[in-house]
């Protein structure tokens, strides 16, 4: 019975930890750049777990290097989907202008960190479900999902002028070729 409590304790403290991990990786993803250079010599590097966080020797501006693995988000997977999902569309000169506004808005997403890792994987997913619908025989598209997905898209950009921006230049492409699959 003991051994079983001592797993359940070791159980929530491993939970705890995880969540506070997140928390910190929250947290330095939201620190701003700033222009000023550290006085002193660098801090030796601190290391917990399996993480090492310290400061280079010399550095032109503050730096924070996280050693280790954290959590980040691994958007060349999700651009190399959405990329053979698009190769599959053709035919039309509206085809070739969505599979560029596909691949630049997701391009430009992917880069954009105002978004967070969340939001950001979050409209490549949608992106990428476009592009999938897109390549689909006419017979087999989900236009339903595709139209809630583009209703969507607009306001999960929102937090970002840039992203905002590049769907205001992408959208109508994707827009207009998606419309003539309707019809």
């Amino acid at each position: 019975m003991g051994d079983f409590l001592e797993m359940q304790e070791l159980a929530g403290l491993r939970e705890r930890v995880g969540r506070r991990i997140n928390e910190l990786q929250a947290v330095i993803d939201k620190l701003p750049l700033y222009d000023l250079v550290p006085d002193g010599p660098p801090d030796a590097p601190v290391t917990i777990g399996g993480a090492t966080w310290g400061r280079p020797l010399a550095t032109p501006a503050p730096v924070i290097n996280v050693y280790g693995t954290v959590g980040t988000l691994n958007t060349g997977e999700v651009l190399g989907s959405i990329h053979s999902h698009v190769s599959a569309v053709t035919g039309s000169l509206s085809a070739d202008a969505f599979r560029d506004a596909i691949e630049q808005l997701a391009k430009l997403i992917a880069r954009d960190d105002e978004l967070g890792d969340d939001r950001r994987k979050e409209a490549l997913d949608s992106i990428d479900l476009i592009a999938e619908e897109a390549g689909r025989p006419a017979e087999k598209r989900r236009l339903g999902a595709v139209r809630a997905v583009l209703a969507a898209l607009p306001g999960m950009l929102a937090l970002s002028g840039h992203a905002l921006e590049a769907w205001d230049k992408y959208g109508p492409s994707i827009q207009t070729h998606l419309d003539q699959l309707v019809k």
